[in-house]
């Protein structure tokens, strides 16, 4: 390199201060640098470039920090995949997405990215799996609610590798996240009516029978608020993008900040998937219904609650202070 720009590339350059990762941003003036090289002898890419570099017409681009792999060989497209595939970890992956269902779902995903099945389709199929689930927990007793809880797992699962598959296929859109939100809210409300159904069904105590309208009702409204929160934001179409004051709070984090904390984290996906197939496991799903109708009705509405109405206050400021300036 000299002054940002390449002075002599290839396989035997001695010295070398930078590596060629195989990428080249290129004009038409690139055609004739190779038919004038492959006159001289030099039929590679590399050496059409030289011809570039020797006219002062070919710079680089620092790459440093950022995930690439020259493919050369079949090796070397291994060592591309598995970089592919360790971007798929989530840095907001807890523990039970880490260690059990990210090494399943990637496995899954890694088979699916050479057909023709796109991410809103697993996404479907993890609702479909997710209403089977509803559907033994409605059925009540010991055998259908473990299978209940085993589809409930598998549905979570899936449900990560429908974002695999968007990003391993580069097929991310708002309308992808929107379909992965509606599918995972409608299958955990179904899922929270059928154990309900099967907690009546099978002559479970009427209190938990009512904990279940209520995680129910609590829910439904909570996830509503999320729904809103993003068709006002219009951002992103993923509840993960929803934000709550006590996520940022720091010097001023009280202890109930921190049991907010710990709560946001229990409600998550995988968290909360893994906690119904244990207790389903156990024969204590019905404990499910106390635990879901005491979280949302003092954790996931409010806080959805205030962090709809936060939205729409941010945008009547940004909306109203313009107007203001102007007719003053």
């Amino acid at each position: 390199m000299e002054d940002g720009r390449i002075a002599e590339i290839g396989k035997s350059v001695a010295g070398y201060d930078a590596v060629d990762t195989g990428l080249f941003l290129a004009t038409p003036v690139l055609f004739q640098a190779l038919r004038e090289a492959v006159a001289l002898g030099g039929e590679t890419l590399s050496a059409g470039v030289q011809r570039l570099a020797d006219a002062g017409m070919a710079r680089a681009i620092d790459g440093q920090g950022l995930t690439w792999q020259d493919v050369d060989t079949p090796e070397d497209l291994v060592r591309a995949e598995r970089k592919l595939l360790e971007q798929l970890r989530g840095r907001h992956d807890g523990p039970i997405a880490r260690y059990i269902n990210r090494p399943i779902s990637t496995r899954i995903s890694r088979r699916l990215t050479s057909t023709g099945i796109t991410p809103n389709q697993v996404s479907v199929g993890a609702l479909v799996v997710g209403l089977v689930s509803a559907a033994f927990a409605a059925v009540g007793g010991l055998i259908p609610w473990l299978v209940s809880g085993l589809l409930v797992q598998l549905a979570s699962i899936l449900d990560g590798v429908d974002g695999e598959i968007a990003r391993l296929k580069f097929r991310r859109s708002l309308k992808g996240e929107w379909v992965d939100t509606i599918c995972d809210n409608v299958s955990y409300v179904v899922f929270l009516l059928g154990l309900t159904i099967g907690a009546y069904r099978t002559g479970a105590p009427e209190p938990f029978v009512w904990a279940g309208a209520v995680a129910i009702v609590a829910s439904f409204l909570g996830l509503a608020n999320i729904n809103l929160y993003l068709a006002r934001e219009r951002s992103s179409g993923s509840a993960r993008s929803v934000r709550y004051g006590y996520q940022d709070e720091t010097k001023n984090a009280t202890p109930l900040t921190y049991v907010m904390r710990v709560m946001h984290y229990v409600g998550k996906r995988d968290m909360f998937s893994i906690v119904i197939m244990l207790l389903a496991m156990f024969g204590r799903l019905t404990l499910l219904l106390p635990m879901v109708g005491i979280g949302a009705t003092l954790v996931l509405l409010p806080t959805t609650t205030k962090a709809l109405v936060g939205a729409a206050w941010r945008r009547r400021r940004v909306t109203t202070v313009p107007a203001l300036r102007e007719e003053s």
